[in-house]
């Protein structure tokens, strides 16, 4: 059973298109959904009918009728042949009879008659199978030439297989470009990409040394601000220090202005012992606290020790 890609080649299509360079006619056989393609060359004695659903060739004998129209021969047993290759189906075509060769100018027209044949579905094949055979003058003058067509056959045959390999060679080199082409587009993807891996590392290492930076900046700030900090708590306790140490100082010489001074008259002396004998003379009897004078000494100290103004 041949493979999918060699079922797509072999269809009716490629059979026609056979046909057309062998100068076969296509001949309905009312199989169509059978997948069966009836050929008859108009002068020869042969029809094969092909089925490229089986791979499979029949080959019977034709004959021409009063009318002109080619009939099967009922007499002569048709003949079962197999093809795997498209090859092998080409020598299975050419046992039926060819028409006549074309002029060598002519040979031209007959490749491009055969590209219009193939593009346009066979309907010029059909139009000149339904025409059939005008003449038996024809057919013996086909027959006369029967040599040089075979040839012309063989030579349109290898025309097609140079194309055939042309079209390999060309389907091979586009194929090696197109990997090419791909291979250079991976290369190109994979240095872009590399290059992209690599501008990230960069960014990436930017970013950690520029926030570095701002770490050591920050630590900077935070340093000179509690530098800033402690210099005003040690100029606050310094200054907390001169103000004691002056209240203290005031506190001092209050006391010893106090100590000087008489309360109830306020007179300054020069020490204590001239204020007491200042009190001692002129407030005798005198409470130095309140400044209420009493009788004796007796009743101020008695005074003192109840309102405790000593």
């Amino acid at each position: 059973v041949p493979d999918a890609g060699y079922s797509q080649v072999v269809n009716k299509d490629y059979i026609l298109g056979m046909a057309s360079v062998l100068g076969l006619e296509e001949r309905y056989s009312g199989m169509v959904d059978q997948k069966v393609v009836s050929l008859y060359a108009p002068q020869g004695q042969v029809m094969v009918n092909v089925n490229y659903n089986l791979n499979l060739v029949e080959i019977r004998a034709s004959r021409l009728q009063n009318d002109g129209e080619r009939v099967v021969d009922e007499d002569v047993a048709p003949r079962l042949e197999s093809f795997d290759t498209p090859a092998k189906l080409t020598k299975l075509l050419q046992t039926i009879k060819p028409p006549l060769p074309p002029s060598p100018d002519n040979n031209l027209r007959r490749k491009r008659k055969r590209v219009n044949d193939s593009a346009e579905g066979g309907t010029e094949r059909t139009a000149n199978a339904m025409q059939g055979i005008t003449s038996r003058e024809q057919i013996s003058e086909w027959n006369k030439n029967e040599n040089d067509d075979e040839e012309d056959i063989r030579s349109h045959v290898l025309e097609l297989e140079e194309e055939m390999e042309s079209l390999r060679q060309k389907k091979r080199k586009l194929l090696s470009s197109i990997q090419k082409f791909d291979q250079k587009q991976k290369e190109l993807v994979q240095e872009m990409t590399e290059k992209m891996a690599r501008r990230a590392q960069e960014d990436q290492a930017l970013i950690q040394e520029r926030e570095r930076e701002q770490q050591l900046v920050l630590e900077q700030v935070q340093r000179l601000h509690r530098q800033e900090e402690a210099e005003r708590q040690a100029e606050r306790a310094r200054q907390e220090r001169e103000e004691a140490a002056q209240v203290e100082q005031l506190a001092n010489r209050f006391r010893q202005l106090q100590a000087r001074t008489c309360p109830l008259c306020n007179r300054v002396f020069n020490d204590a012992h001239g204020k007491t004998q200042h009190c001692q003379a002129v407030h005798r009897n005198t409470c130095l606290q309140c400044g209420r004078q009493f009788r004796d000494q007796r009743s101020l100290t008695q005074h003192c020790n109840a309102t405790n103004h000593w």
